[in-house]
């Protein structure tokens, strides 16, 4: 794996434009980056043009609008550069997509590969235990999972509006990480229906990010995935329920790991959609 921290020499924001997304999220642990090496003379042109997306808008799509681009400046590699999307985009696809683009080649583009190498060392370290808090908004009747102590700290401060409250729920999991074979859960907001969603599932997470409205904000917690409609031993089954309110612009859901919770919400009306996820034990 590239250490990219010893090979940056310039970093570049890029202007905002409509971003382009991938068929499905990250499943390979990627860090967002995808390496791409180009010819000698093509590897400057092309970083101009990446830094100025209205200078070709064909090419910056192709490259799938990355928000940075980080020039790598090391003799020990290849003329090129990295392209830096965030940790939802599926960078196996990207690079695979660029590697094969035709009109890329004919730019100078040789290659690209997605920086997705994961190191296990033996015995590994034990995994950061994370623990989730549920809060309910008594004016907006939403609920909402917190997995850090600045987010419980900022709700708690009323920093997050007034009305939400800790309901007493609470689980406990780990980080997401590929030597423990827990996967990230992604987390996005809507300001449509002032709420949010959290999925580890890399097809409905796509499925989010192309139906527009949602803001991506980053990877919560670590489960996995139930295997068969049951999740494997030494984890929790979390289960998903939905208000059905999609057409009021009021959709919320909430995420329970007791019977009795899941329960209360059918007889409230709300629909049981089953196993979420499995939180490690």
């Amino acid at each position: 794996m590239k250490q990219v921290a010893a090979v940056l020499a310039v970093c570049m924001p890029l202007a905002a434009a409509a971003q382009r997304f991938t068929q499905e999220c990250d499943s390979q642990y990627g860090t967002g980056d995808v390496y791409v090496t180009t010819t000698p003379a093509a590897e400057d042109p092309l970083l101009a043009m990446l830094g100025d997306p209205a200078a070709n808008p064909d090419a910056f799509y192709r490259f799938w609008t990355p928000p940075e681009v980080v020039d790598i400046d090391f003799s020990a590699y290849p003329p090129g550069f990295a392209l830096r999307f965030d940790t939802a985009q599926d960078t196996v696809q990207i690079a695979q997509s660029i590697a094969a683009d035709p009109v890329l080649r004919d730019l100078g583009v040789l290659g690209a590969e997605a920086n997705s190498t994961q190191i296990c060392f033996s015995p590994m370290p034990p995994p950061a235990r994370i623990t989730v808090t549920e809060y309910f908004n008594t004016g907006l009747g939403h609920y909402f999972l917190s997995s850090t102590a600045a987010d419980n700290a900022f709700i708690d401060g009323g920093l997050a509006g007034p009305g939400w409250q800790r309901t007493g729920e609470t689980f406990r999991t780990i980080e997401p990480g590929y030597c423990y074979g827990s996967r990230p859960v992604f987390r996005f907001y809507t300001p449509i229906a002032n709420t949010h969603v959290f999925t580890m599932d890399t097809r409905e997470c796509a499925a989010i990010r192309h139906g527009g409205g949602w803001h991506y904000e980053g990877q919560s917690f670590g489960a996995t995935a139930p295997l068969a409609g049951a999740c494997p031993a030494n984890t929790t089954p979390l289960y998903r329920l939905y208000n059905n309110r999609w057409m009021f612009n009021d959709n919320n859901h909430r995420y329970a790991t007791r019977a009795a919770v899941r329960q209360q919400m059918v007889a409230q009306g709300w629909m049981d959609e089953g196993i979420a996820m499995c939180l490690f034990n």
